[in-house]
């Protein structure tokens, strides 16, 4: 039986030249989100959220494997031409492609790095949001320490 969960973030949006709203999440402190100025723009956030779901997960599955993993570090760039966000016909307004950079600090040996690379990348939610959109995400597992 599959176990379903609501999020629910609310949003207030400022008038102004740059669309800021301010966002509340739980019980969190909010934040804002604009064209880039005063807070990180949409895009950025996509980021964010691919960065913090791998995170998350390389955290879960070191655990569930027991695998020795003293911590992590994420980069990730997009590339996206802002001309599809100002309207012009025949350009996508979001990502052309993806790449991630994940440094874990760790003994594993390659093997076991590429395992625990699959395993995140199968089973990261944003990660899989991408693919299915059809963004290209390359994702560059390195193993440190």
């Amino acid at each position: 039986m599959a176990e379903t969960v609501r999020r629910t973030i609310r949003t207030e949006a400022t008038a102004g030249p740059n669309g800021t709203s301010r966002h509340s999440v739980r019980d969190l402190s909010p934040f804002l989100v604009d064209a880039g100025r005063s807070g990180p723009s949409p895009l950025e956030l996509l980021l964010v959220a691919l960065n913090g779901c791998t995170a998350v997960l390389v955290a879960m599955v070191a655990q569930e494997r027991r695998l020795a993993v003293r911590g992590a570090s994420f980069l990730a760039e997009g590339d996206v031409d802002y001309r599809g966000l100002m309207g012009v016909a025949g350009v996508l307004p979001y990502f052309q492609a993806v790449r991630q950079t994940v440094r874990v600090t760790t003994d594993l040996s390659d093997a076991e790095l590429r395992l625990l690379g699959a395993e995140v990348e199968r089973r990261c939610p944003v990660a899989n949001l991408l693919r299915s959109a059809g963004v290209p995400l390359q994702t560059t597992w390195v193993r440190e320490g």
